[in-house]
């Protein structure tokens, strides 16, 4: 008997293809996948969510300041000032994950928090 010879490329774009092909009934069970950015706009569903994250850190005070109805943005943030009723801006949270890192300084997990 003879071997056949399946080229490896094929074999695994036939196995993604089938994984995405029996998925596909399922995403529906996640809000938002299937929506469309035009009935989003209609229904005023459409959230955005920005990080900002430096390697080397920053300076919190160039955030901006202020309470949720007297925001001051800083100069970081200033190119959003046209949104600034429609910005929410968390400070203080704690990276729990640079704790789980091996190097425990926090900058190497900083990408990771969320």
């Amino acid at each position: 008997m003879s071997e056949l010879y399946v080229d490896e490329r094929r074999r695994r774009f036939i196995v993604g293809a089938g994984s995405v092909a029996l998925s596909l009934p399922f995403l529906r069970a996640f809000p938002g996948v299937l929506t469309t950015k035009a009935s989003a706009q209609a229904s005023g569903r459409i959230r955005r969510l920005v990080v900002i994250m430096h390697p080397q850190g920053f300076e919190r005070d160039r955030l901006g300041s202020g309470s949720a109805n007297s925001l001051e943005l800083g100069e970081v943030l200033q190119p959003l000032s046209a949104f600034r009723d429609q910005v929410t801006l968390l400070t203080g949270l704690d990276n729990t994950v640079r704790r789980s890192v091996f190097a425990a300084n926090g900058h190497n997990a900083a990408g990771r928090t969320l």
